[in-house]
């Protein structure tokens, strides 16, 4: 711990590594060895059927075990509407066996009652359910509610395996 590699003014330009760096210490929690960015794809799974998207984009970046993703998924006015909780697909990595994660997310164009929205994914799972906050609790939203050009954005941080 007291030798620095560069200096101020003589800096090393790319830093390539076979195993892991230690950042702050030299236990197996502090080792970083693992890191990407990427795409993927959002789908509807379970509520809309979309014939064609008009936006289905996403993006990720995983360090260790932590996966955020950004998504918009936009269906086309041809798409069907189900009377079944919306379900968007495709996220990179399954959800850890441990954990739910919630979050929130951004509805334009959906129907009247998908503003008060937000979602979970579930244990060992990699699908994102959509719910409604109601006066009388939680229900899940329906494609009929979201409507066939139903337009989610949303970010998400989560465990995996």
């Amino acid at each position: 711990g007291t030798v620095d590699l560069g200096a101020s003014g003589s800096r090393f330009k790319d830093l390539y590594l076979s195993g892991g760096a230690y950042l702050g210490g030299t236990v197996a929690a502090n080792k970083l060895d693992d890191y990407e960015e990427g795409t993927w794809t959002p789908t509807w799974t379970r509520g809309l059927n979309s014939t064609g998207y008009v936006i289905q984009s996403g993006t990720y970046t995983k360090i260790g075990n932590t996966v955020q993703v950004r998504y918009r998924i936009k269906g086309d006015s041809t798409g069907t509407t189900y009377n079944a909780g919306v379900k968007i697909g495709g996220l990179p990595f399954t959800t850890s066996s441990l954990h739910y994660t919630a979050g929130s997310h951004y509805t334009n164009g959906g129907g009247s009652g998908a503003q008060n929205s937000f979602f979970i994914t579930f244990p060992s799972d990699d699908d994102l359910y959509y719910y409604l906050q109601t006066a009388n609790g939680v229900s899940p939203i329906t494609g009929v509610t979201a409507g066939s050009n139903a337009d989610f954005i949303g970010e998400c941080t989560y465990e995996t395996s």
